[in-house]
């Protein structure tokens, strides 16, 4: 595909895919030689890298916060992962659309979280109410068990006085 079309498309990578080259056109930063230091020109050519992945990375954060199924490990039939995932990229591209990503990402990321911990803390609550009613019921058979041992003493007693 290099030799096909050469100035029609690039991959764009990060530093660990240094070998990416050879058989693409692939755009990455440049790692600095051990013990020396990068260039002037080199550090502002990977941050100008930099600049445009993190677009790309906005993407797949939009992609994986829409759909979940985009953000885990696929466990299904091997044979609708293309359809499911080409539908998610689809779906994300159409709500790019409306709402690009670097317009209200912070909101949206905001939003994400403030909804994660209120579910984490509803599952908090529940834990604790559990533990309370366990708490409360072992009591109650502790204190029922203790009177019964009591009442069976004093019978016994009773019964040995004789």
């Amino acid at each position: 595909m290099r030799g096909t079309y050469p100035n029609e498309w690039a991959v764009l990578t990060e530093k660990g895919y240094q070998g990416l080259g050879a058989d693409f056109r692939a755009i990455h930063p440049k790692r600095h030689q051990r013990m020396q230091p990068s260039s002037l020109e080199d550090m502002r050519q990977n941050d100008n890298i930099s600049h445009d992945r993190v677009i790309v990375e906005n993407y797949f954060g939009r992609l994986k916060t829409l759909w979940s199924v985009c953000a885990d490990k696929w466990r299904w039939d091997e044979k609708s992962c293309d359809l499911f995932f080409r539908t998610c990229v689809a779906l994300t591209n159409a709500h790019v659309r409306l709402r690009p990503l670097r317009a209200e990402e912070g909101d949206d990321y905001q939003r994400y979280v403030a909804r994660l911990r209120a579910i984490g803390l509803s599952i908090k609550e529940r834990q604790a109410a559990k533990r309370r009613a366990y708490r409360e019921n072992r009591q109650a058979r502790l204190a029922v068990s203790r009177r019964n041992h009591d009442t069976d003493l004093s019978e016994s007693d009773g019964e040995t006085q004789m």
